[in-house]
């Protein structure tokens, strides 16, 4: 109930700034933990991701690059 609340904020926050998003769900790779819902964010800076992955106390974003890899960034 709380990670939708935040998600919603989050939303409302992106939405705020100009951005458009699109819904992402988190998966892990051998079931450790529930997938986790999120948010494909475009052109979006890594200063931004994680000025806003700290407001709503997140432990690590994937951030990438067009024709990169996407990789795990910790918060």
């Amino acid at each position: 109930e709380e990670n939708e609340v935040r998600n919603q904020q989050l939303n409302t926050d992106l939405f705020a700034l100009g951005y458009i998003t699109y819904p992402s769900e988190g998966r892990p790779e051998n079931d450790d933990w529930q997938p986790e819902l999120g948010f494909f964010i475009p052109n979006i800076t890594l200063a931004t991701a994680l000025r806003l992955a700290r407001k709503y106390e997140q432990n690590a974003i994937v951030y990438g690059y067009v024709n990169g890899l996407p990789q795990l960034v910790w918060v």
